[in-house]
């Protein structure tokens, strides 16, 4: 586990290994994914550069467990959305839940993954 002071550490695209962002979490409870489920594909991203970002200190907790012995991932946080723009740039594909940050990054044309938790049809 890597933790970043600023996203001028993160390399460019033009790396060998392509960069993937993961937002494990959302205000709402529902549309999470479980911590076991993003540790099991942070393990099989292993080929992959792996950027962990939270918004609060929750989620900063959050990161810390998923990350915790899964080798080099790198957290980052308490990013302004200028510099989450920033950092979605340089990724190569984002995964996470239903957020701001991944609709962000469909907006900005990264592929993205968007995870829908067990939310009710009727809402």
């Amino acid at each position: 586990m890597e933790k970043m002071k600023n996203i001028s550490q993160i390399k460019e695209k033009t790396s060998s290994k392509p960069h993937i962002l993961i937002f494990p979490s959302s205000s709402t409870v529902t549309k999470n994914y479980s911590e076991k489920n993003w540790q099991e594909l942070i393990t099989y991203l292993n080929n992959y550069n792996v950027t962990l970002l939270y918004g609060g200190t929750e989620e900063k907790d959050l990161c810390n467990e998923i990350a915790k012995n899964r080798g080099r991932v790198h957290i980052v946080g308490n990013l302004s959305l200028e510099n989450v723009k920033g950092l979605l740039t340089k990724m190569h594909c984002v995964i996470g839940a239903d957020t701001g940050v991944l609709h962000m990054a469909s907006a900005l044309g990264i592929p993205n993954i968007t995870l829908y938790g067990p939310t009710p049809a009727y809402r």
